[in-house]
């Protein structure tokens, strides 16, 4: 019997971070995750009047990733192909149209190390293995502490529709 996927709603507290959403999760077997995803929402709404506000947008996330998530994940052994990961930014088009908030979804999808092993597969989650779920945590909660997502000189961020 194969068992389903998994999604893991992680509680903002644990992230330090009461603006934002995060999800954990594979659409994969869950006791065996070649690939697990880690899902930021918030919305977003602009602090200033400029026609690219997107672009600054998707430069800043860019940088989040280049600098600060893509170290750890250099030399991780539980997410080991780094090259191969994939992020996905969800913008709209109209963002910051008619001066209104807009949703942003960010996600991150991590080859894990059950990619390289024939047994012994490492479980998203259960009671007795937890290590793909902690080391996600570690970079869900770098995430959460982003300078972007803490700085409020071009963007308001919010959990709930501002």
């Amino acid at each position: 019997m194969i068992k389903s996927s998994k999604e893991i709603k992680i509680d903002s507290k644990i992230l330090n971070n009461e603006k934002i959403s995060i999800k954990i999760g594979t659409c994969e077997n869950k006791n065996n995750p070649n690939t697990i995803y880690i899902k930021t929402n918030f919305w977003l709404k602009s602090n200033k009047d400029s026609c690219f506000i997107k672009e600054k947008l998707e430069f800043i996330l860019s940088k989040m990733y280049k600098n600060e998530i893509k170290p750890v994940l250099l030399k991780n052994e539980i997410f080991p192909i780094e090259k191969d990961n994939i992020i996905i930014y969800d913008i709209p088009k109209t963002l910051n149209f008619n001066k209104k908030s807009s949703f942003i979804s960010i996600e991150i999808y991590l080859h894990t190390c059950n990619i390289h092993r024939r047994n012994n597969f490492m479980p998203l989650s259960n009671k007795n293995d937890v290590c793909i779920l902690d080391e996600a945590l570690k970079i869900s909660k770098i995430i959460a502490k982003s300078n972007f997502l803490n700085d409020d000189k071009y963007f308001q961020i919010s959990k709930k529709k501002i």
